[in-house]
């Protein structure tokens, strides 16, 4: 709210022929409250076939508003507002000015700008017409063709994992084992950071064909990602499945010759065994930071079954790899334990899981066509 303290934004009326009775200035310290306007605005974008990420339960606020690609802001520059008592009609009626600024999570920058108005006229029993009066300025900005097609992007959608059938990926033997940490360069090749809105977490290639794996958390509610390389390159992949239940997601990039990581998966590391990962902890600054720890045991929750190790993870880290020391993907990073006492319980979703749980076959080719 943007609007000078002291100015007169309207006023009170009463009678049969509505004279004024006292004139309504906004004081500072005024607040009609920031959780109406984000309500009414999503359930506004939702009503016109937007997709939005949050904003829909401000108590219990989960993460996925920090993935939304584009982030919605206005600012309420004017007001008038205007009361009338019993015998003048008994409502209130609102016009408010607002200022818009639409700004790309990706781009990092504010990439539309427009001014629209709305008007309401509610019952007293009503709330207060200035809500709705924001909400009809919404519906005028939704109106505006720039910003419409702005946003107006065909994306595939992921398909329910049940509901589809055996995808067979192509995943290679190396001719020669990688050893660890001899040969991280080639690892890190394979690793990439995601930007999921203004979130990061990790992903990792599976196959040359543009296959990637990571946590089905990290991309719950979009169907596009962009995929950030260790050479800078930067691609979007879309998501093809995933299964929130064990929590792993597989995505596709285009094109064909991408570095990958060969997979483990005729053997389990026992407890006890080294493992490394690879990820993104906390800022892109931070993109494939290396941590070991060993395997810590081998655990099932829910009957959901998931690979215990002490390694040093954090949020970023999720949809990265668990390694051994051959360089194979073990497991997925999928979550931890935070609570006062407790270190070193971090959890990764087994690759052979990864096969049942999205219903891929990972098919070995023994050929290295990685550059």
């Amino acid at each position: 709210m943007r609007i000078p303290t002291g100015e007169r934004i309207g006023g009170h009326y009463d009678g049969l022929a509505k004279v004024k009775q006292y004139a309504l200035h906004w004081q500072s310290g005024i607040s009609f409250g920031s959780e109406e306007f984000t309500l009414g605005a999503s359930e506004t974008l939702r009503w016109y076939g937007y997709k939005v990420l949050g904003g829909d339960n401000l108590l219990f606020e989960g993460s996925d508003a920090a993935k939304a690609t584009y982030q919605l802001g206005a600012t309420v520059i004017g007001l008038r507002y205007n009361t009338f008592g019993p015998l003048a009609g008994n409502y209130n009626e609102a016009v408010i000015y607002v200022d818009w600024q639409l700004y790309d999570a990706l781009e990092r920058q504010v990439v539309f700008e427009h001014s629209t108005k709305g008007f309401a006229r509610m019952s007293p029993r009503a709330k207060p017409a200035v809500f709705a009066a924001f909400n009809n300025a919404v519906r005028n900005l939704l109106a505006v063709t720039a910003f419409a097609d702005r946003l107006r992007i065909d994306r595939p959608t992921a398909t329910s994992v049940t509901k589809l059938g055996r995808l067979d990926i192509e995943v290679l033997v190396p001719p020669s084992p990688l050893h660890l940490p001899d040969h991280f360069v080639d690892v890190m090749q394979a690793v990439v950071t995601m930007r999921v809105g203004s979130t990061l977490a990790s992903g990792f290639l599976v196959s040359p064909d543009g296959y990637v794996i990571t946590a089905a958390h990290v991309v719950s509610g979009v169907e596009e990602v962009q995929l950030v390389f260790n050479s800078g390159l930067t691609l979007t992949a879309s998501v093809l499945r995933r299964d929130d239940s064990q929590d792993v997601a597989i995505l596709k990039l285009p094109g064909s010759g991408h570095r990958c990581l060969p997979l483990a998966l005729e053997t389990e590391p026992q407890p006890g065994a080294d493992i490394y990962a690879v990820g993104t902890p906390f800022s892109q600054e931070l993109a494939w930071t290396v941590t070991r720890g060993v395997v810590s045991g081998h655990r099932e929750f829910q009957e959901t079954v998931y690979l215990q190790t002490d390694a040093s993870l954090n949020p970023g880290n999720s949809g990265g790899p668990l390694l051994n020391q051959r360089g194979e993907v073990v497991a997925v990073v999928s979550w931890k334990i935070v609570a006062p006492g407790f270190e070193g319980l971090a959890f990764g979703v087994p690759i052979s899981a990864v096969e049942r749980s999205l219903n891929v076959s990972f098919q070995s080719v023994e050929r290295d066509t990685n550059p």
